[in-house]
C-alpha cells in the first residue's frame, strides 16, 4: 500500500478536498476539536490527516471524543461504495501518542443507520484481533510536511502548503529526510488533469528562504513518479540545475 493513503479495514482513499457539510447534517455530538487531529502514519505503511472535517479522502459528519467515535462518508469517487457512511472508533492514546482504530462499520446507506450501528470491536487485543476478523489499525504520529506554510516565489507568485496541499495539487506521499513529495495534480488542470509530479527542495537559509525544483511532472501514475530519478542539482539553484531551468525560490509570505 503506498502512503498517503488511509488504512480503513480494508478500504483506503486519499485527501478530500470538501470542507462543507450538507445543510441538514447535525453539527459534531462534541464540540471540542477533534482530539485526534494531525498527521498520523499507520501500521500498513500508509499515512493520514485527520481534522474535525476530514480522514483521509472521508468527510466526517459526526464525532465524540469522549466515547470515541465518528461518521465518516466515502468520496464520490470511492470506487466500491461512493458517498456511503462507515463508523469509525478508536482507543485512547498511549504515553508515546499512539493510538488503534478500526471501522466498525463500512458502506452504510444512510447517516443515521451508521449513528445507530452496533459497535462489535474489541480493543483488548488490538495488534492481533478486535476489529471484526481482523486486528486494529494501529496510529502514530508523524512530522507534516516541513515546508508548510505560505510561501512567495522570485516569479511573483505565491504558493500555501498545508499537510495535504502544495497549492492546487494534493500532497500523496513525502519524505523530510530526502526533500522530496509526489504530488497530483487536481481533475480541473489545464494540461495535466490528475496527474502526478516528483517534487524536491533544499534545506532552508538563515534566512528561512529555500529553493524547490519539480523534477518530473505530468507522470501518468504514482508509482512513475515515485520510480522517477531526481535529476537535479541544487549546487547552483538561482541560474541552473533544475533541468534546463533554475530553481524556483520560496521566501516566507507570513
Amino acid at each position: 500500500m503506498t502512503a498517503g493513503a488511509c488504512v480503513l479495514l480494508a478500504a483506503c482513499g486519499e485527501t478530500s478536498t470538501d470542507t462543507d457539510l450538507p445543510p441538514d447534517t447535525d453539527p459534531p455530538v462534541d464540540d471540542s476539536a477533534l482530539e485526534l487531529g494531525g498527521v498520523w502514519e499507520d501500521n500498513y505503511g500508509g499515512w493520514t490527516f485527520i481534522d474535525a472535517e476530514h480522514w483521509g479522502s472521508y468527510d466526517i459528519h459526526q464525532y465524540d471524543n469522549t466515547e470515541n467515535w465518528a461518521v465518516t462518508q466515502n468520496p464520490a469517487s470511492d470506487e466500491w461504495n461512493p458517498e456511503k457512511y462507515n463508523l469509525v472508533v478508536w482507543t485512547e492514546r498511549t504515553d508515546d501518542e499512539t493510538w488503534w482504530t478500526c471501522t466498525v462499520g463500512y458502506g452504510l446507506e444512510t447517516l443515521e443507520e451508521a449513528l445507530a450501528f452496533e459497535d462489535t470491536s474489541d480493543d483488548t487485543d488490538p495488534d492481533t484481533s478486535g476489529c471484526g476478523e481482523f486486528s486494529w489499525t494501529q496510529m502514530v504520529p508523524k512530522a507534516a510536511i516541513e515546508v508548510s506554510g505560505l510561501w512567495d516565489d522570485n516569479y511573483d507568485g505565491q504558493t500555501e502548503i498545508t499537510p495535504i496541499w502544495w497549492g492546487a495539487s494534493r500532497i500523496l506521499d513525502y519524505n523530510n529526510t530526502d526533500n522530496w513529495t509526489i504530488t497530483q495534480n487536481p481533475d480541473d488542470d489545464e494540461w495535466f488533469p490528475a496527474k502526478y509530479n516528483l517534487v524536491v527542495w533544499t534545506e532552508r537559509a538563515e534566512d528561512e528562504t529555500w529553493w524547490t525544483c519539480t523534477v518530473g511532472y505530468g507522470l501518468e501514475t504514482m508509482e512513475d513518479a515515485l520510480t522517477l530519478e531526481d535529476t537535479s542539482d541544487d549546487s547552483d539553484p538561482a541560474t541552473s540545475g533544475c533541468g534546463d531551468f533554475a530553481w524556483t525560490q520560496m521566501m516566507s509570505a507570513e
